[in-house]
């Protein structure tokens, strides 16, 4: 039997019998990672290091690859898949709302947060703020603005 050292979460532990280190083990007190000595080493070593430790530690179970379905091909695979399947929001409809209406284009386009935003930045300076709403309606029309609020460009 030998007596076994450690290094655990309270620092070194030790001496402790093989049986305890087992255990330790099992309820995973003791990692692959985890230091242990024991006399008749030089030095610290991994557990992980140690075959007669190393063997002791559970094998992670790795699921087989499904076989592919008859008759699939890799070229069958779309190129594209969209991220939802919510229709695209249009471009000409966002910048519209977003030049009349502080923050609306945004709230439609799915940016909410900037949407809402823009609405309190312009009620909050009795309309001057609708300036930061209006140029952002032109930088949708304009195309500087590519997407929608789930990622998807929009349509034109």
């Amino acid at each position: 039997m030998a007596e076994w050292h450690y290094i655990g979460n309270y620092g070194q532990i030790g001496p402790i019998g093989d049986a305890q280190v087992r255990e330790l083990i099992s309820v995973g007190g003791i990692t692959p990672d985890t230091l242990v000595w024991r006399p008749g080493l030089s030095d610290w070593v991994r557990a992980k290091d140690l075959p007669e430790l190393a063997s002791q530690f559970p094998q992670p179970i790795v699921p087989p690859v499904p076989a592919a379905p008859p008759g699939y091909s890799p070229a069958m695979r779309p190129d594209y898949a969209p991220v939802s399947s919510a229709p695209r929001k249009s471009r000409l409809a966002a910048g519209v709302l977003q030049l009349f209406f502080p923050g609306v284009g945004r709230m439609y386009a799915g940016h909410v947060g900037m949407g809402l935003a823009q609405l309190i930045v312009a009620v909050a300076t009795c309309g001057w703020g609708a300036v930061w709403s209006f140029v952002d309606g032109i930088l949708i029309l304009t195309g500087s603005v590519q997407t929608d609020g789930e990622g998807r460009p929009f349509r034109d």
